[in-house]
C-alpha cells in the first residue's frame, strides 16, 4: 500500500490508533499501517451501504435476515453483528499475537432503545470496570439523569449537553475552544460566570457552598470592649 492517510496518522500520533466503521478493505489497510483496534456504532450498516465496495455484500447480508425476523431492531442488530464479524476475523490474529492487549473490535449499543436510565448506567459501569476504573455509581447515575432529563437521550459532548451550556467559557473549555469563542463574539454573547468551570478559568471563587455567601462584620469602636 502506498504512503497514505493511515501511514501519516501512525507516524504523527504519539499513540497507536483505532479505526471507526471500516469496510473490509479499509480495515486491512489500517492494520497494515499500524491500527491496533476498531470500533463500530449503530450507523455502521447504513455507512457501509453508502460505499460502493461494500454495498452488495451488505444487501446480501440483509436479505435473508429480514425474511426470517419480523422485528426490525432485532434484524438490524443481527445484520450489524454479521458484518462486524468480518472485521473481527481480520483483527483476531492481532489480538492473539498481542495476548489480548490489542485487536479489539467494539460494537457500540444504541441507547435510544431504552426508555429508562438503568441501561445507560449498566453500560457505563461495564465499560469503566473493563478498563479497570473505579467510579462511584452516583456519578454515573447523575450523568445518566442529565442525558435523559429532556425525555430524549442526549450525548455528553459538544453536539449534546456540553455544547448546550449557557456559559461561553464552559463550552470553550470542553472542545473546539477558538470556534466557540469566535462564534460567541460574533453573536455578542456575554458570560454570567455562574458555573464552576468558567469561574475556575477566570480565577475567582465558585458561587457554590462557601463561595455563595459573603459575610460582613462591623468592627467595634476603638476603646470599647466587644
Amino acid at each position: 500500500m502506498p504512503e497514505g492517510y493511515f501511514h501519516r496518522l501512525n507516524a504523527q500520533s504519539a499513540t497507536r490508533f483505532w479505526i471507526n466503521n471500516p469496510t473490509v478493505s479499509e480495515a486491512k489497510k489500517a492494520i497494515a499501517a499500524g491500527a491496533i483496534s476498531c470500533t463500530t456504532n449503530p450507523a455502521y450498516v447504513s455507512k457501509l451501504l453508502q460505499k460502493d465496495e461494500s454495498r452488495t455484500s451488505v444487501q446480501e447480508a440483509i436479505e435473508p435476515v429480514i425474511q426470517t425476523i419480523p422485528d426490525d431492531q432485532v434484524a438490524a442488530d443481527l445484520v450489524q453483528r454479521k458484518l462486524v464479524k468480518l472485521i473481527m476475523d481480520l483483527f483476531l490474529p492481532l489480538y492473539v499475537n498481542n495476548q489480548g492487549k490489542a485487536g479489539f473490535v467494539s460494537i457500540q449499543g444504541n441507547p435510544f432503545m431504552d426508555e429508562d436510565t438503568d441501561h445507560i448506567i449498566k453500560e457505563a459501569i461495564d465499560v469503566l470496570e473493563e478498563q479497570g476504573l473505579d467510579v462511584d455509581i452516583r456519578h454515573v447515575m447523575l450523568v445518566s439523569d442529565i442525558m435523559t432529563a429532556t425525555g430524549e437521550v442526549r450525548q455528553i459532548g459538544r453536539h449534546g449537553i456540553s455544547g448546550e451550556k449557557p456559559s461561553v467559557l464552559a463550552r470553550a473549555a470542553f472542545e473546539i475552544t477558538v470556534p466557540n469563542i469566535v462564534e460567541a463574539a460574533i453573536k455578542g454573547e456575554s458570560d454570567p460566570l455562574k458555573g464552576v468551570t468558567e469561574n475556575v478559568i477566570v480565577g475567582q471563587s465558585i458561587p457554590i457552598g462557601t463561595g455563595l455567601v459573603d459575610l460582613y462584620m462591623s468592627a467595634p469602636p476603638r476603646g470599647k470592649n466587644s
